[in-house]
């Protein structure tokens, strides 16, 4: 509600803003329109004049007097150097001892008035349409402000569900299965299976909750260091990394933070179901991309069970979508163990 309310008032600030610079804009040319027709008038009135002398005052001067002032009276009703001047115009028009050049000197500077008396009302105008603009501005730089801020706290939110929903995936996938079997093998009275399920679900709860705190501030390579060294603490498996490649550290922190997610995905995919005993993590840049594997010596899969669980296995299907993410591609290479394989742009 409140934020609903703020935008009527920045939309009513944005009505309000644009009805005042159209207004402004048709009275400025509506000003000039009528600035060029007293010019006009002005114009007329001299020759009026020469009409008038050569007549001998033919002209009813009253009724002549009155229809002027009226066209005037915009103007010298809040102006009363235009009042004034116009007044000695029509003194100047009527007496006979006035020379062409005189009653032209009197008209010549209430023509001045007028252009002066429009500068100024421009002016007036001109200042009116930049503050309107100026608060036009202001009011769509707050809502694009707001509507940035809503969209990153629904980016953040939605960040913060797939977390959760991949932390219980990992869960179900892993301690809960683990403790599924811990029962079973305690209903059966079998120790040593049953410890050894116990076990291995105390070590991947424990890596789950290392790998909740993710920071690349240290470096990229630092970084995999430090999950692959959780990793073999917690699974008691031998990890190798090898680095040779430059772009790694050029790659954004998104791009960096998804390919440090696939290793964590990866890891966790290989103590599950591989069976193996040592992990390589090798990444190289491979003409414009950089190759980032991460290879184990367990027992692989079938290819028939491999492509069926591209199609269930939430872990590899997790993996497929974060390499899709940072406009990458993915192989899931099935020999001499498994070799999930990553290529990614090099920016370098």
């Amino acid at each position: 509600m409140k934020i609903k309310k703020l935008l009527r008032i920045e939309v009513i600030l944005i009505f309000l803003s644009l009805f005042t610079l159209v207004s402004t804009l048709v009275f400025k040319n509506k000003g000039t329109k009528n600035l060029n027709q007293l010019d006009l008038l002005i114009s007329e009135l001299e020759v009026d004049f020469t009409n008038n002398k050569n007549q001998n005052g033919a002209i009813n001067y009253e009724e002549y007097s009155d229809g002027l002032r009226k066209k005037f009276l915009p103007l010298t009703y809040y102006n009363e150097k235009i009042e004034k001047q116009l007044d000695v115009v029509l003194f100047k028009f009527t007496d006979k001892n006035t020379s062409t050049d005189d009653f032209l000197t009197e008209c010549i500077e209430l023509q001045k008035l007028l252009r002066m008396n429009q500068r100024e009302l421009n002016f007036g105008y001109d200042s009116l349409m930049v503050s309107s603009l100026f608060l036009l501005f202001i009011a769509v730089a707050v809502i694009y402000y707001k509507s940035t801020i809503q969209k990153n706290e629904l980016i953040k939110l939605q960040t913060i569900e797939n977390a959760q929903k991949k932390f219980s995936r990992d869960l179900h996938d892993g301690a809960a299965q683990d403790l599924a079997a811990l029962k079973i093998y305690l209903q059966s009275d079998e120790k040593e299976k049953a410890v050894f399920y116990a076990e291995h679900a105390f070590k991947e709860v424990r890596y789950l909750i290392d790998s909740t705190h993710l920071d690349i501030t240290a470096g990229f390579e630092e970084t995999v260091k430090e999950i692959l060294n959780s990793f073999e603490k917690n699974f008691a498996i031998r990890t190798e990394f090898l680095c040779a490649s430059q772009g790694i550290a050029k790659l954004s922190p998104d791009v960096q933070l998804e390919l440090l997610r696939i290793l964590q995905e990866s890891l966790s995919n290989a103590a599950r179901h591989s069976g193996a005993n040592c992990i390589t993590v090798r990444i190289a840049d491979v003409v414009d991309t950089i190759h980032f594997a991460i290879s184990d010596n367990g027992s692989g899969f079938s290819q028939e069970n491999l492509d069926e669980d591209l199609q269930n296995h939430y872990g590899l299907s997790n993996i497929k979508e974060r390499v899709a993410a940072i406009n990458g591609n993915v192989e899931f290479i099935n020999k001499d163990g498994m070799t999930i394989a990553v290529t990614v742009p090099n920016p370098v």
